[in-house]
C-alpha cells in the first residue's frame, strides 16, 4: 500500500509511485510463512529447485520464445535467487524479479542478478495499484509459486499479478497434499485443474499450456536453430553453478535429471 512506501522513504506521494525508484531495488517487506524459515529458504535458494534448475529454466526459455515473448517485458513472481531473470536478460528480455523472501540477500552470493532487477515484497500483504506499473509486462510468471499461498490470499495474489502484467504463464499444484489435510507442509492451496481453471477464468481467458510438462528433449535448442544460445545459456549456468559451490557432477545430474514436474501442471491467461 502506498502508507507503507511513504513510511519506508519518509516521503508523500501524489499519485502513482515510481516503481524503478520506489520499488525495485528495496525490501519492501516479507513473507511470515514456513517459506520465510531458514529450513525451506535453504531448498528453494539452493540452485537446484524449480526455476534454479539448469534444465526446466531452459526449456521454459525455449517455450517462452515459441509463445512469442521473446525480448518483451517480463517479471518472474517467486524468482528465488533470479537465475530465471538473469538467462531471459541474456536472449534480449527486460526481465525482474519478485520474490516474499530476504534470503538471497542475507546469505554471501545469494542472488545471481542486480539487485536493481530485483524486489523482496510479500505480494499478498501490498497492493500493487499503488505502483504505476498497470499492465507494464508483457507476460508474468510463477512456477511452484501458487500452491504456497493460502487460500485466504490467492485473490490478492491475482489481484497484483493481473494489474501489473497483460499475460501470465503458471504451475498449479494439482496432486500431493497440503497444510489444510492436517500435514506439515509450506504447500497450502493443492487445488483440482478445474478448481484453478474456474478461478483464473475470473481475471480472463484461461488455456492449459501442456508444452511445459513435457519431458525436455536432449537436442532442444532454446531459440530455434541458434546452437551458440543454448551454449551461451549453459556457459551463464556452470559460471552460477560454480560460484555457488556445486559440484560438476551434480551439475550434470541436473542437466539429465530434468524434465516433467511431476505433480503440476501449466496454464496461461490472458488477463482483461
Amino acid at each position: 500500500m502506498k502508507e507503507i512506501l511513504e513510511d519506508k522513504f519518509d516521503l508523500k506521494f501524489n499519485g502513482k509511485i515510481n516503481p524503478f525508484k520506489y520499488f525495485f531495488g528495496h525490501v519492501i517487506s516479507t513473507i511470515e510463512t514456513e517459506d520465510s524459515l531458514d529450513q525451506y529458504a535453504k531448498h528453494n535458494f539452493n540452485g537446484m529447485h524449480s526455476m534454479s534448475n539448469p534444465g526446466k529454466a531452459r526449456h521454459t526459455i525455449g517455450l517462452l520464445n515459441k509463445l512469442n515473448y521473446s525480448g518483451k517485458k517480463h517479471i518472474d513472481i517467486g524468482a528465488s535467487r533470479g537465475v530465471l531473470v538473469k538467462l531471459l536478460q541474456n536472449e534480449g528480455y527486460e526481465s525482474y524479479g519478485l520474490d516474499g523472501c530476504r534470503y538471497g540477500l542475507d546469505k554471501k552470493n545469494g542472488l545471481d542478478i542486480s539487485m536493481e532487477n530485483y524486489v523482496v515484497c510479500d505480494i499478498t500483504k501490498f497492493d500493487f495499484r499503488a505502483l504505476d506499473l498497470k499492465k507494464y509486462f508483457d507476460v508474468s510468471t510463477a512456477f511452484e509459486i501458487t500452491e504456497h499461498i493460502h487460500e485466504k490470499d490467492i485473490k490478492t495474489f491475482y489481484d497484483n499479478v493481473s494489474y501489473i502484467s497483460k499475460e501470465h504463464i503458471c504451475s498449479i499444484h494439482t496432486g500431493g497434499v497440503d497444510s489444510t489435510m492436517g500435514h506439515t507442509t509450506n504447500h497450502h492451496n493443492v487445488k483440482s485443474t478445474e478448481w484453478w481453471l474456474e478461478f483464473l477464468s475470473n481475471y480472463g481467458t484461461v488455456e492449459l499450456v501442456p508444452e511445459f510438462n513435457k519431458p525436455i528433449p536432449a537436442d532442444i535448442k532454446i531459440s530455434e536453430g541458434t546452437q551458440s544460445t543454448e551454449e551461451r545459456i549453459m556457459k551463464t549456468y556452470r559460471d552460477l553453478l560454480a560460484k555457488h559451490g556445486i559440484p560438476e557432477m551434480a551439475a550434470g545430474q541436473v542437466m539429465m535429471g530434468a524434465g516433467v514436474w511431476g505433480e503440476s501442471e501449466f496454464v496461461k491467461v490472458v488477463f482483461k
